[in-house]
């Protein structure tokens, strides 16, 4: 059972990922045996061995994980055998490691719709490029088909019946609520926000209060901003702990863990909790209560680094809302005496550096810029240029970029910064942070330099 979405990344139950050259053999062997029975091969000998020779090539840049070569070797095989088996199974195999399920799901429909009778790692692998698509249903049909064909001895490998049933389980059964964790993050992940929080409404009232349902409808409702809403779901959380806990340890992707380890991570799933509240209280601005959140928090997490850079950040965040700006540098300079490698704190100093010039004003503020939201938009009046200001802002923001380089926020600090420099050029900035996905409302305008 997943207990995750897109935004929090993570690596899906994917038995083909981990097995790919294992499936590279298996895909040779058993696809080779259907082949004789569902089309004929090249007939002529030096086509089939040239066939053969590229799909073992293909084999060796897939296990030195050059895929972009192996597929190309996989595109020349595919002409030369027009049975639509080991060809395009293998290059399917290849595009759904690189995250082209779509292009992968295609090929394996080729490969059902040509055969008279598919093996059944193609129907498996399927599976699981429709799971990774979120469309559980269809993932579930193929699951149920694999399965009756182990019923039938046509599938005989343990480690694929053993995954099967572990999936059929996991997202397939209607009567447990894992059915509806997985249809809900798969709404969540495909953008319907609203649907998830419906699916999950509906498993609260099938199944009564669950802590991590409620979790996850928070995480839904916070994302379309209604944070009271978000607020409420993730007080749930905490009033039902137990079973956020027993949802928490029962994920496929932590079951495995020491217990040690485990209880790390349930604690840190349940600050993840409390400091969401804290953001819900933030984004409603409420500002007194997430200093005393904030304090409580940093009780519990006492001697842990990285939660002490996460409250000082939000801290900050507080005092930048309530235009303390060097209450705001004094709480990033704290962060970056800690860590020196936090580029976030580094892009706020700058931005607060902007915002003490007279004229400026950035009205909005939240404590996480790489997120994906409009969360910033500033009031500009008759601004007085401070060049020795704006060259030290400057100056934090590429630091922050040299740091981390893929995140959006830190081109539009800069770029905010160059639109008040002489012959400052905005436009590649601009264009960078939305290349990076961060969304800043136009406010930042393109400008060339002279």
């Amino acid at each position: 059972m997943r207990i995750y979405n897109k935004k929090n990344v993570s690596a899906k139950n994917t038995v083909q990922q981990l097995l790919l050259p294992f499936l590279f053999c298996l895909g040779l062997q058993t696809l080779g045996q259907s082949d004789s029975v569902t089309h004929t091969a090249p007939d002529s000998n030096v086509i089939f061995k040239e066939y053969q020779d590229l799909l073992g090539l293909s084999e060796k840049f897939t296990q030195k994980r050059k895929f972009e070569e192996a597929l190309k070797l996989l595109d020349k095989a595919i002409i030369l055998d027009s049975g639509y088996t080991q060809g395009n199974f293998l290059k399917a195999v290849i595009l759904s490691r690189v995250n082209r399920d779509q292009e992968a799901k295609a090929l394996y429909n080729k490969i059902i719709l040509h055969s008279d009778q598919a093996d059944y790692m193609v129907y498996y692998n399927r599976a699981i490029s429709f799971y990774k698509l979120e469309d559980m249903d269809s993932s579930c049909l193929d699951y149920e088909y694999v399965k009756q064909l182990a019923i039938e001895g046509q599938c005989d490998d343990e480690e694929i019946i053993t995954n099967v049933v572990k999936n059929l389980m996991d997202h397939c059964d209607s009567s447990k609520v894992g059915y509806f964790y997985q249809r809900g993050i798969a709404s969540y992940n495909l953008g319907q926000l609203e649907k998830s929080i419906d699916i999950y409404r509906y498993a609260i009232s099938k199944f009564g209060d669950d802590g991590l349902v409620y979790s996850f409808a928070g995480n839904s409702a916070y994302d379309l901003k209604k944070y009271e809403l978000a607020y409420s779901f993730y007080g749930k959380v905490l009033q039902h702990k137990t079973s956020f806990i027993v949802g928490f340890t029962s994920a496929t992707n932590f079951q495995d863990s020491p217990p040690e380890q485990m209880q790390q991570m349930v604690q840190a799933g349940l600050g993840t909790i409390k400091f969401s509240r804290i953001l819900c209280q933030f984004n409603l601005g409420d500002f007194n209560q997430v200093s005393e959140e904030i304090k409580a928090l940093k009780s519990e997490a006492r001697g842990d680094k990285t939660s002490a850079e996460t409250f000082l950040l939000l801290e900050a965040a507080v005092s930048f809302r309530r235009n303390r700006n060097a209450q705001t540098l004094q709480k990033l300079n704290q962060i970056i005496e800690m860590n020196p490698f936090n580029a976030l704190a580094h892009s706020y100093k700058a931005l607060v550096k902007l915002n003490s010039l007279p004229g400026i004003k950035f009205s909005k503020f939240y404590p996480g810029g790489n997120l994906e939201q409009c969360g910033y938009s500033f009031e500009s009046g008759k601004v007085k240029i401070n060049r020795h200001q704006l060259l030290g802002a400057l100056f934090e923001v590429e630091k922050a970029i040299d740091l981390d380089p893929l995140v959006g926020f830190h081109y539009f600090v800069r770029g905010t910064i160059m639109s008040y420099m002489e012959n400052g050029n905005t436009c590649a900035d601009k264009a960078q942070a939305k290349k990076l996905s961060f969304k800043y409302c136009d406010l930042l305008k393109c400008t060339k330099s002279k």
